[in-house]
């Protein structure tokens, strides 16, 4: 995550998933207590030599954009709409603004000039009470298994969150080189990863973010949430991010 980031189409995307995961939008349940979210936001420096941050036509008030994207949360478009033309473009701003719901935990330190053990165990902490963990890394999952850079979550920082009983919302960039052909292949991969790090037989939800510049979200509930979190995907479904075409349930 960069704080350029704020703002733009994949920001609509992570906060409009949330949103909706934690019950904060979409109907009501029944008898069910929301989940306490925390985010760690894996936060890394701008690249001077490539703007980041900039897809964010979809905010202009054109009649096709307040259709096909404000209509599928009033609130949230029009919050990052103002962060964006006020020129607050960082993520103290978007907690400042709550986004998310008002007891969101985050991690906000820059993974930046300071030991991986050391930022990591301040995520931990920062964390601690959530029942929900959304992991934000650039890119997602290291795929070399720990020896990878701060663009990454590793495997091992999964597990370790896991562990303590909380449910995990990964963010996963899509390769570059990947044909949509082998998607399912890469989803199996993934999961695959997924069950070997945090050790039995997990069930793992994977959804397909497809306006701009596609990535992934990697949805995997402890037992104790399943039942919330898959009422959530399919209210989800049934919903103007599914039937506009942003999101699409891949498994």
């Amino acid at each position: 995550m960069k704080d350029a980031y704020v703002g733009d189409i994949g920001d609509f995307a992570n906060n409009g998933l949330l949103r909706h995961l934690c019950g904060m939008t979409g109907p009501p349940m029944a008898d069910e207590k929301p989940l306490r979210l925390g985010v760690a936001w894996y936060l890394t420096p701008e690249n001077v030599r490539f703007q980041n941050g900039g897809t964010v036509g979809f905010l202009v008030r054109t009649v096709a954009n307040l259709e096909r994207f404000r209509q599928c949360d009033f609130p949230l478009y029009d919050k990052l709409e103002h962060l964006v033309i006020s020129h607050r473009r960082n993520v103290k701003a978007t907690r400042r603004a709550r986004i998310l719901p008002c007891n969101t935990l985050y991690h906000e330190t820059p993974l930046i000039n300071v030991p991986r053990a050391d930022w990591f165990e301040g995520a931990l902490e920062s964390t601690r009470e959530a029942d929900l963990v959304f992991v934000n890394p650039d890119n997602g999952i290291d795929p070399q298994d720990g020896a990878g850079d701060s663009k990454y979550v590793y495997m091992d920082e999964l597990r370790q969150f896991w562990d303590r009983g909380q449910s995990l919302v990964i963010y996963q960039h899509r390769p570059q080189r990947l044909r949509v052909d082998q998607e399912y292949g890469q989803f199996a991969n993934w999961v695959g990863r997924l069950r070997g790090a945090l050790a039995g037989p997990l069930f793992v939800r994977v959804l397909r973010w497809n306006r701009i510049q596609v990535r992934f979200y990697l949805i995997v509930p402890r037992p104790c949430h399943r039942a919330f979190l898959d009422q959530r995907i399919e209210a989800l479904i049934g919903s103007n991010w599914c039937n506009r075409g942003h999101f699409t349930v891949e498994r």
